[in-house]
């Protein structure tokens, strides 16, 4: 997945966001690439995602209640089910750095691509029309 103008949605700290994921999921794709620094970079990556999907989510769920969004249920539960994935793959995966570094980075490309096109995007769409920044 490259950054593409397509994924701005509009909203300066989602797209800033947006864009910082997916700059991660080019590294851990280089480092498969480089299989010597995958399992350095296998960890990063699993230290941002859990870092990242908290601070991310959590700033969205924020907006999503305060404003009264009418998605917050359907999108919550799209968060939820990530969060579910991530802790269930790391358990699954400590002891599997190089194979599953190209799970983790294919999951995050599908999962984060139909997420930040779809439901981030209403989301957006949302905000810019009640001008919520």
């Amino acid at each position: 997945m490259e950054w593409d103008a397509k994924y701005e949605h509009g909203v300066i700290w989602q797209d800033l966001q947006h864009k910082e994921l997916v700059e991660k999921m080019h590294q851990l794709l280089d480092s498969i690439i480089e299989i010597k620094k995958d399992k350095e970079i296998f960890y990063d990556t699993i230290k941002f995602l859990k870092d990242y999907h908290k601070r991310h989510f959590l700033i969205e769920e924020e907006y999503m209640i305060k404003h009264k969004y009418t998605g917050f249920k359907d999108h919550y539960k799209e968060h939820k089910y990530f969060t579910w994935f991530l802790n269930d793959f790391i358990s699954q995966s400590i002891y599997r750095e190089i194979e599953t570094s190209v799970e983790l980075l294919n999951e995050c490309t599908n999962w984060f691509g139909n997420h930040i096109k779809t439901s981030d995007k209403l989301f957006a769409q949302f905000l810019l029309e009640n001008q919520i920044t």
